[in-house]
């Protein structure tokens, strides 16, 4: 068994994985598997760290710190285990927590066709060396994009894909915004194109507790059902009939799927389909096709047809969709806006300065510290009011005097005289139709 913390890429040998060995001993050709990968890799070398060099030796008892080759499937926090006792493994190690979240995305796109194979391949490696790196690649529209956690951060990351030789033309960076709602929604009924089968769902925002309990892996779906139930009933506060019938748990993006019907019908032949159906729209939300993020979705009735041939993913995929957009769109929906925590370190006399800044950013102070000679302002402001000119505002009204850093730190709802507007503007740069959909249109009756 073995714990894997770091994974970078060496020029010459390509992908060295590296972590401690807690049981056992690694040899090389062994068949190895990973479990958060869930995949069978067979091991290519196996070395220890001699200083900033590796030496290669034939196995690797417990205890040391190895750096294996031939793990090309394996990130930070991966679990590696002996492929004989895959089955007797419930669950890996605890998952590495960052602080931070991929809120700032570019497009990136090769200036030479023919680069771009070598393109992606260099943005994915650079995304296995650094976690808080997301590639996104369309296969329909060829379209790359790359999610950081700022703009310094992606300007970093993409000098070293030019350092490779390669050429791109890289987008404005936008914000990443996540879909909730604030309200619950009556039931709401929707037909699968066939009009043969019938969902009706529900959507209500989740708790604080559950959505931390799933932020921190303190619930997931390896778990058995009688654990997960007691914790998100004791720990979560939730209803007890909710936490006992919990379909599927959305963990990156914290909502759940929750069967709340009685007695209906062929419904474990489907379940799957269902639950696909449910992970499809929390990719992409109704108001803008962004992220949905703390939604409940209660199934709560369904009519499934007799016939295999008439209730398949083409039918029951759409239906699905369309009763949690009806839902959705009646229980209050609302756009979150990523927020920074911001730190500035000032002279007292730029204080003011600092703050009407923040403040004209739609940002709010919480705390001035005093340090000796330097007062530390503290406060929160929205990520997309940081893009473009803030550094040079920053710089403008402090004399360059004032040295800051921010870091993610929560999502917030944005304000209703902004959230139409920026939804309009999202879908306008994704393609989509630009009006906000209704509920209505998702909506089917008896």
């Amino acid at each position: 068994i073995m714990g894997v913390n770091a994974v970078r890429i060496d020029p010459h040998a390509g992908i060295v994985v590296t972590g401690r060995v807690f049981s056992g001993t690694l040899r090389e050709g062994e068949d190895v598997y990973l479990i958060n990968a869930k995949k069978k890799q067979k091991i290519q070398q196996t070395s220890i760290y001699m200083g900033p060099y590796r030496m290669r030796m034939d196995e690797i008892p417990a205890g040391n710190i190895a750096a294996v080759l031939g793990l090309t499937s394996a990130s930070s926090g991966e679990t590696v285990v002996a492929d004989a006792i895959k089955d007797r493994v419930i669950s890996g190690f605890e998952a590495i927590r960052y602080v931070t979240e991929p809120v700032v995305t570019v497009s990136v796109e090769a200036k030479n066709p023919q680069d771009l194979p070598k393109l992606i391949d260099t943005l994915r490696k650079l995304t296995l060396q650094d976690p808080n790196l997301v590639m996104i690649h369309d296969q329909e529209t060829g379209e790359i994009l790359l999610k950081g956690t700022g703009e310094l951060h992606l300007e970093i990351s993409l000098y070293e894909v030019k350092k490779a030789g390669l050429e791109f033309d890289v987008s404005e960076p936008t914000v990443v915004y996540r879909e909730s709602v604030r309200g619950t929604s009556d039931v709401v009924l929707a037909k699968s194109p066939n009009k043969l089968n019938r969902i009706w769902v529900t959507a209500s925002p989740l708790n604080d507790e559950v959505i931390t309990l799933i932020r921190e892996g303190r619930v997931n779906e390896r778990m058995d059902s009688r654990t997960l139930a007691k914790v998100l009933r004791e720990e979560g506060k939730m209803d007890t009939d909710d936490a006992r019938n919990v379909w599927t748990i959305d963990e990156e993006n914290y909502n759940l799927f929750i069967n709340r019907t009685v007695g209906v019908q062929r419904l474990d032949e489907v379940r799957e389909i269902l639950r696909q159906g449910f992970m499809w729209v929390m990719k992409e939300g109704p108001l803008a096709g962004e992220p949905v993020m703390g939604v409940a979705i209660r199934l709560v009735n369904a009519m499934i047809h007799e016939d295999p041939a008439h209730r398949g993913p083409a039918q029951l995929t759409p239906a699905v969709r369309k009763a949690i957009f009806g839902a959705m769109l009646s229980a209050n929906p609302v756009l979150l806006e990523p927020i920074y925590e911001i730190q500035v370190s000032t002279p007292p006399e730029l204080i003011g300065s600092v703050i009407s800044l923040i403040s004209q950013k739609r940002g709010k102070v919480v705390g001035i510290e005093e340090r000796g000679r330097i007062s530390i302002v503290k406060g929160f402001i929205p990520v997309r009011e940081t893009l473009g000119g803030f550094s040079n505002e920053m710089r403008s009204m402090t004399s360059g005097r004032a040295f800051w850093q921010t870091k993610f730190s929560h999502w917030e709802p944005l304000p209703k005289n902004l959230m139409e507007q920026i939804a309009l503007e999202i879908r306008r740069r994704k393609g989509m139709k630009e009006e906000l959909p209704k509920a209505e249109e998702y909506m089917d009756t008896l």
